[in-house]
């Protein structure tokens, strides 16, 4: 059978309170391109590991409107994993090694033109277990002060995640268990720009194929 096409990728960055007790950051990104233009644009990928993710929409930081980025550090820790299986299945395999190999990210901000500014350095950790994994909620909304979604589309995008996160929890026939992929902690994240918001703490990443519903 053939393989199916390239699809677009998503990641998401919790960092429980980095805004004060209980006052978490969320960010949510798919895959798209650090390039000036571009960067509001979605774009199909084949790994977690190569090439840039993107909130598409806006974000007020600080005075700025940008967008943020989430590129990885190119390093031996995001080489290939080979073929194993089909590319959902590689991407994600190539994204755990990496993982265990001590794989970085750059979280950057933009603007429509020039190039993107380094805001922290992210380490990935550990995975979570599937109990601490299903019990994720990400919300772009989920925000504090000095970053903030901007445009009546990030509106929108409130009451979807939360009417989403609603159906998610009612109450369901028990089903047989399964295996959920893991998901890596995000072990530090570090400013690399003094005086500039937010100042991040500890986190998880989630890896995610989007389009396939609200996390």
């Amino acid at each position: 059978m053939p393989e199916p096409l390239p699809d677009a990728l998503g990641a998401a960055i919790k960092l429980p309170d980095a805004h004060g007790p209980s006052v978490d950051q969320d960010l949510l990104l798919t895959s798209s391109t650090d390039r000036p233009l571009l960067r509001r644009l979605l774009f199909p990928a084949m790994s977690f590991v190569h090439g840039a993710f993107s909130t598409a929409l806006p974000y007020d930081l600080g005075n700025e409107r940008v967008v943020l980025l989430l590129v990885p550090v190119l390093t031996n820790a995001g080489q290939s994993t080979g073929d194993v299986g089909h590319r959902a299945g590689r991407a994600l395999a190539e994204l755990r090694t990496a993982a265990a190999n001590g794989l970085k990210f750059e979280l950057r901000a933009a603007e429509s033109f020039g190039r993107s500014q380094p805001l922290a350095t992210v380490t990935v950790g550990r995975s979570l277990s599937d109990d601490e994994t299903e019990a994720l909620r990400f919300n772009p909304w989920t925000t504090g002060p000095g970053i903030r979604p901007s445009g009546w589309l990030n509106l929108l995008r409130d009451a979807a995640y939360r009417a989403s996160q609603r159906g998610r929890n009612r109450p369901t026939r028990p089903r047989p268990a399964t295996s959920h992929p893991k998901t890596p902690r995000c072990e530090s994240v570090m400013n690399e720009v003094p005086g500039s918001p937010p100042t991040l703490g500890r986190g998880d990443v989630a890896d995610e194929r989007s389009h396939r519903g609200v996390p």
